[in-house]
């Protein structure tokens, strides 16, 4: 009898089995259904699509407006935002404004050579007094109000 009832307790292991089987494959099917629909609607895909831009948009959005912008600078300007730090100081060697002497020592190669080595840099001045957005015109200017500062 006992292996009666092994048969009987394998033939209801095996229906259930089977009923659990039936009964995933049903639903995963379904499920499969709903997901074909909500991606042939395209109300939903709208919806999805929108809610999740609204999710990951950024914080904030930084703006800087036409990067074409000319910055004119009087040549005052030039001179006390960046010359001055080594020129007002006379700091590495450089010609202290004022200094009449030290200016006329430096003016051998005339105004076109004084405004070649500002562009350029020479020894321990860096090209353009180490301010990149200085034009040419900005360097001729700036060294123009040095000289006149310095009484030439």
């Amino acid at each position: 009898m006992s292996s009666e009832n092994n048969n009987i307790r394998n033939l209801y292991v095996g229906l259930a089995v089977f009923c659990l089987v039936a009964t995933l494959v049903y639903l995963l099917s379904s499920l499969g259904n709903v997901v074909v629909k909500a991606s042939n609607d395209e109300g939903v895909a709208e919806h999805f699509t929108a809610s999740t831009n609204e999710r990951i948009k950024p914080v904030a959005v930084l703006n800087v407006g036409d990067v074409n912008i000319v910055v004119v600078r009087s040549a005052k300007e030039i001179v006390e935002g960046t010359c001055v730090a080594c020129h007002g100081t006379g700091a590495m060697g450089a010609p202290k404004i004022g200094a009449k002497s030290a200016w006329k020592s430096r003016m051998t190669t005339g105004l076109k050579g004084l405004v070649k080595v500002a562009i350029d840099g020479k020894g321990m001045m860096p090209a353009r007094g180490g301010d990149a957005s200085l034009t040419d015109a900005d360097i001729k200017k700036a060294v123009q109000y040095m000289l006149k500062e310095s009484g030439l």
